[in-house]
């Protein structure tokens, strides 16, 4: 739960970050050395966050427990096998600004930040 608010935290902070500069410079040539470090916060984050969530998958399907569902399918197969890849997809998203190439549009990173609190809320 603590890397959770912390995330959330974070990639709110990127995006915040990103909305300041587009509102007071008008320049992008610095943006990706102002954000690094919101950048680098939100991916670290994401990256544990992820870490925890396979780990967690890996011992729900490898327990050897039986677990009732009522009909539905177990965690980690089917529809919700997919929406879940795609979920930790997103959580390692804000890594990207790593690269000067996204890492240097201010509007994109603040995207970016919006988008990898989603899984964090599922």
């Amino acid at each position: 739960m603590p890397f959770t608010i912390l995330h959330i935290a974070a990639c709110l902070c990127l995006t915040a970050a990103s909305l300041f500069w587009l509102l007071k410079h008008e320049r992008k040539e610095n943006a990706h050395q102002f954000l690094f470090p919101f950048i680098l916060a939100a991916g670290i984050l994401g990256s544990v966050l992820l870490y925890l969530r396979v780990m967690e998958l890996f011992i729900v399907d490898y327990s050897g427990a039986l677990y009732e569902t009522d009909g539905a399918s177990p965690p980690g197969h089917g529809l919700h096998r997919t929406i879940l890849q795609a979920s930790l997809g997103l959580l390692c998203l804000p890594l990207a600004g790593i690269f000067p190439g996204v890492g240097r549009r201010p509007l994109l990173m603040g995207g970016i930040g919006l988008l990898a609190i989603i899984p964090t809320l599922l």
